[in-house]
Parts: C-alpha cells; sequence; structure tokens
C-alpha cells in the first residue's frame, strides 16, 4: 500500500512539474506590456513564408537582407513554434516608444548575382514576411467582401511584380497604433506595415511614377531603410488587439452546420430509441423462446455465449484503445482551456506545446485504460500492454515526422526541426511519458477484472452468411459519414486557418460541434452495433472501432480534396509535407473517434445481455 501511495504522489509530482514549465512558457494568458515613452522597443525578425510552397525560411539568414548584428539576442522559443518554422532574432531597427522617424537607413547591401536570383525566386513565389513588435506580428490591413471592417492578414510582401519585373521591398514603413495608460505610458494595440520598393536613395516617391528596386540577374546594391509612426487608437483597447486577425467568416454558416448536425442527432436518437425499446422491453428466460423465435430482430439473444469473446488481435486492440484515451484527454482540455480563455491562444505555438504537454500527461490515463481492457482479455504480461501503448501512436508519428524532416532539410527550410528538437522530444516521452504509462498501467492491472453479465462458450458459434450490405466496407462507409458531416463546416475553417495563414477563433462553435460529435458518434455506433448482433454475427469488438473511426478516413479525403480545389501549393515537398500532416491529423481524428464509438458500444452491449436471462 505505501509502494502504491508513493508512485501516487510521483505521478502527481511529474504533472507539477510539467504545469509549471507550460505556465513559465507564456501558454496561458498574459497581461499587458506597459511602455514608458522614450524607451526603446525590440523588433524580432521571424521568417518568410509562402501559401505557394508551405515552406517557411528563416529571415536572418537570408543572403540579400542586412546582417543582424553579432550581439543581437535570440530569445527562448517553445515547441510548438520551432514546429511551425519560427527563427526570432532581434533586429538592427531602432524604435523609441512614442517616437516617429522617417527615411532612417538601415544599411547599403551589395548583393551579387546568386543572392538576386535567390530574392527574386522567393518574390515570384509569393514569400511573406513575419516580424514582431510587442508579441503582435506584422500585418498588412485588408478589407473583404464578407466583412465590411478592417482586418489583418499577418506578414508583408517580400516584393512585387509589376509590368513583368521584378522589385524588392525595401523600404518599411512602421504604423504602430496604441493606447494611452496615462500621460508616460502606453500600450500598444495594433502593429502595421506598409512595405514598398525604392531606388537609390529615395524614400518618399516624388512622383507617382517613381524608381523601384529591381532585383535581376546583375550585381547591385540595395539599400534598406524605415520609417516609424506611432498612432493614438481609442477603438480598439488592449484586450480586443488580436480580433482584428481573427478568421472573418460569417456566424451563420456555423449555425446552419449546427442546425444540420442536430437534425442528424435527432434522427439517430429516434431510431436508437425504437432499438432500445424493442431490445430491452422483454426479460427472455425460456430457452425454447429463445430459441425457436423466428424473428430476425431477436438474432442478438442467440449469440450470448459469444458476443463477449476475446477479439482476434485483442494485444493489439487494448492498445490502441489506451491510446485513444491519450489522444482524447489531450484534446479534450486543450479545447477547454481555449474555450474558456485560460490558454493564450494569440501565443504563436502555444496551443501546439500546451496540447504536447497534455498528450504526456494523458499518458497515465492511456496505461490505466488500456490495462482494464487488456485484463478483460485476459492478457498475460501487463507490461508489455503498457509499452505497446506507449510506443504504437508515437511511433507512427516519429517515423512519419521524420520522413517529412528530411525531405524539408533538402530545401533548407526553417520547418525542419534541429537534432536538438528530435532529442527533446524523444527525452520527453522517455522520462514523461512512458513511466505515467507504466504507472497508469500498475494501478490498472490492481483494478477487479469486468465481469460479463453472460458467460463464453468454450466453442465458438458459426456466423451464419451476411448480405452485402452488412459488410464492414459498408458499415465504415455509413458509420464514418455522419459524424463527418457533424465536424464538416469546422474542419473547413480550420484548414483555412492552418493552411491559409488565418488566425482560427471560433472555440464557441467548436466547442458545441464537438458535443454534438460525440452524441453522433455514440447513435451511429451502437445502432450498427445491433443491427450486426441482430445478424448472428458477435465480432463487434473491431467493428465498433472502425465503423466510427472511418470519420477520419472522411476528413483525409476532404483535406486531399481541398489541396487540389483551394490551395496553390507547388512543388514536391510542399505536397508531401500537406499530404502527411493530413494524414496524420486524420489517424488522430479516427482513432479519438474509433475510441468513443467503442466504448459507447461495449457500454451498450453489457447493458443489451444484462437484461437477458439465460440459463
Amino acid at each position: 500500500m505505501k509502494d502504491g501511495s508513493n508512485r501516487f504522489w510521483a505521478v502527481l509530482a511529474i504533472c507539477a512539474q510539467l504545469i509549471a514549465v507550460v505556465s513559465a512558457a507564456g501558454l496561458f494568458s498574459t497581461s499587458a506590456t506597459i511602455l514608458n515613452k522614450g524607451d526603446p522597443i525590440p523588433l524580432y525578425l521571424n521568417k518568410i513564408f509562402s501559401f505557394k510552397t508551405q515552406l517557411p525560411y528563416a529571415y536572418s539568414e537570408l543572403n540579400f537582407i542586412c546582417p543582424t548584428s553579432a550581439r543581437a539576442s535570440r530569445p527562448w522559443i517553445n515547441l510548438g513554434q520551432v514546429m511551425r518554422g519560427d527563427r526570432i532574432v532581434e533586429s538592427d531597427y531602432k524604435i523609441t516608444v512614442g517616437r516617429d522617424s522617417s527615411c532612417q537607413v538601415l544599411c547599403d547591401k551589395p548583393v551579387s548575382v546568386e543572392e538576386a536570383m535567390q530574392a527574386k525566386k522567393l518574390i515570384l513565389q509569393d514569400y511573406q514576411v513575419e516580424w514582431i513588435l510587442d508579441d503582435m506580428p506584422s500585418s498588412t490591413a485588408f478589407y473583404t467582401s464578407e466583412v465590411k471592417t478592417k482586418r489583418y492578414r499577418n506578414g508583408f510582401p517580400l516584393g512585387q511584380v509589376v509590368n513583368g519585373k521584378t522589385y524588392l521591398n525595401n523600404h518599411i514603413a512602421f504604423n504602430i497604433l496604441y493606447d494611452t495608460v496615462d500621460q508616460d505610458r502606453i500600450r500598444i494595440v495594433g502593429f502595421e506595415v506598409y512595405p514598398d520598393s525604392f531606388r537609390g536613395d529615395e524614400c518618399q516617391p516624388s512622383t507617382i511614377d517613381y524608381g523601384r528596386q529591381e532585383v535581376s540577374e546583375r550585381r547591385t546594391t540595395i539599400r534598406y531603410s524605415y520609417s516609424v509612426t506611432w498612432e493614438l487608437n481609442k477603438q480598439i483597447s488592449w484586450e480586443q488587439r488580436w480580433e482584428l486577425y481573427l478568421l472573418a467568416s460569417d456566424n451563420s454558416l456555423h449555425w446552419y452546420a449546427i442546425i444540420n448536425s442536430l437534425v442528424i442527432v435527432l434522427f439517430m436518437s429516434a431510431i436508437l430509441a425504437v432499438i432500445l425499446m424493442k431490445a430491452v422491453r422483454k426479460d427472455m428466460t425460456d430457452d425454447d423462446k429463445l430459441y425457436n423465435n423466428n424473428d430476425e430482430a431477436l438474432g442478438w439473444k442467440l449469440i450470448n455465449k459469444d458476443v463477449f469473446r476475446r477479439p482476434t488481435y485483442g494485444g493489439l486492440f487494448a492498445p490502441l484503445l489506451g491510446s485513444g484515451i491519450q489522444l482524447l484527454t489531450m484534446a479534450i482540455l486543450t479545447l477547454q482551456m481555449a474555450y474558456i480563455g485560460i490558454l493564450n491562444r494569440t501565443h504563436r505555438g502555444g496551443i501546439v506545446s500546451f496540447a504536447l504537454i497534455m498528450y504526456l500527461l494523458g499518458g497515465f490515463a492511456a496505461g490505466y485504460s488500456s490495462a482494464r481492457i487488456y485484463k478483460v482479455f485476459k492478457g498475460r504480461s501487463w507490461q508489455l500492454n503498457a509499452v505497446l501503448t506507449a510506443t504504437l501512436v508515437p511511433a507512427v508519428l516519429f517515423l512519419t515526422a521524420t520522413i517529412i524532416n528530411l525531405f524539408v532539410w533538402t530545401k533548407q527550410s526553417s520547418w525542419a526541426m534541429p537534432f536538438t528538437t528530435w532529442l527533446s522530444l524523444i527525452i520527453m516521452w522517455a522520462v514523461v511519458c512512458l513511466p505515467l504509462v507504466m504507472f497508469g498501467a500498475y494501478f490498472g492491472d490492481k483494478q477487479p477484472r469486468l465481469e460479463h453479465p453472460v458467460r463464453v462458450s468454450p466453442v465458438p458459434r458459426i456466423i451464419p452468411y451476411k448480405p452485402w450490405y452488412m459488410s464492414t466496407w459498408i458499415s465504415m462507409a455509413a458509420g464514418g459519414a455522419l459524424p463527418f458531416a457533424v465536424v464538416f463546416m469546422e474542419v473547413h475553417f480550420l484548414l483555412k486557418s492552418i493552411w491559409q495563414g488565418q488566425m482560427y477563433g471560433s472555440f464557441y462553435f467548436l466547442e458545441i460541434v464537438f458535443l454534438l460529435l460525440v452524441i453522433t458518434i455514440i447513435e451511429v455506433t451502437v445502432a450498427l452495433v445491433y443491427f450486426q448482433l441482430c445478424s448472428e454475427d458477435y465480432n463487434w469488438w473491431w467493428r465498433s472501432f472502425v465503423v466510427s473511426g472511418a470519420s477520419g478516413i472522411y476528413v483525409f479525403c476532404y483535406a486531399i480534396a481541398y489541396w487540389i480545389t483551394v490551395l496553390e501549393i507547388d512543388g514536391f515537398v510542399a505536397g508531401l509535407a500537406y499530404v502527411a500532416n493530413a494524414f496524420l491529423v486524420s489517424l488522430a481524428f479516427g482513432v479519438c473517434t474509433g475510441t468513443i464509438g467503442f466504448f459507447a458500444a461495449y457500454a451498450f452491449v453489457r447493458r443489451l445481455y444484462s437484461a437477458l436471462k439465460v440459463d
């Protein structure tokens, strides 16, 4: 008993340390930064990115821009930022709080032919530049037909193409919006950037047709300059400064999708109510009635001695369910923290970093649930089951990510994770995730085995021939379509947010859709499992998982269709990275929905046969 208590406190200690790391990383909501007028404020260079190639590059490592000072600081970045390709370094731009400046020269940069061609190639690929001031990304203002008010798009163009000629934006006009705290202190509420291209010493256009800094196959010297304007803005508060970055969408689309989902839920609820009333209303106690009844709806009663027979590959099934519990723990906690507002969703890479921490902490729940299911199957080695639970999903993720990383590394993109990041992930898995899974499996193995309401016959019953429409593939097609119909609209907006550079902020609708998704999965899986049992097929364990998990296949197919019809991704590496990431997300989604479907079916089958009294 003392050993168990010590292990329990060890688990709590590990969780407390991880939560402390999350808090220290600034992933939770933060307070406003108060700036004193006259103080210098650093501008940080980050990266360039393009929605055509999806391959970011560190801005400070470009050969044709002004080199940064050797003393430039590099702030600490979290794992989520590393995974999204951030490489932040302090710039040499001189910005003073509350003080305007114009035509400030940053440097005169000699550019070779190779460097000029590199700049031209990046401009033609529509690369955008992301800088950071007071934790806000550089942005350009725009208006859309959907939203008439001003919105912000992250980044500004590296260059421009006019009349077939390529020009580099070598002059940057900063427009910094601020709100006053008192006479000498302010808070920044907006960071607008207006880039332009000027030739030679010119800094302000003297005519409409002014000269621009062209990049071509020749050596040249580029002068980089900038201007700073501080603009008082009382309409935007510090708490609302991120709202202009959020994905602009018509809320009516979300509500139409939710109403459609409610119709699906009500329809499935009616079907399920009929099934339950018909199946459980009678208590069959007479064997003659049980085996001589010709009603096909009573076929589930004929297999009462086989329905809880151990499934094939049960040693793989239990770890897969444990992995699903771990992924669900991560998804639910991350969603709730973002919905409540505790999680600082505007922090770059914050949600990804927090989700990673929650995945590690979910190892305890994964080990515990996997051990309980494994014990139901009368497994002999809970240690082996725990190791499989801890390594099954991470191995797939690690292998796929490694292959992607190798291809991205050949392009010298900042999206390629450094070796130290890989080492950190491996250490976190070995030091945190694996021990938590083992602790959870230990406590789960100590629990009494779940007893089923009916005994299992030593001789398996022959499963009769089933019509084609009762096949596994047809069930998967039907079982995956309805859950996907519930989440279709939010999947669309999430893809638009991730791959088109817009910030997703509709966590209120995402919360509602998640609840409807869970209800739909439960109802669809229970109904299809019941129809399967009525056809005297007792192999429902894997069927309940794959039927509900088939929604991941629909998500993957839609992601591919979105790539073909909406996105303009060029290049093999960018396409491979998109497909691989879509596969990993769809796989995780399918494992989560499959786990929900199985536990719903398991509870239903236990309840169904507990009402059946047969000698």
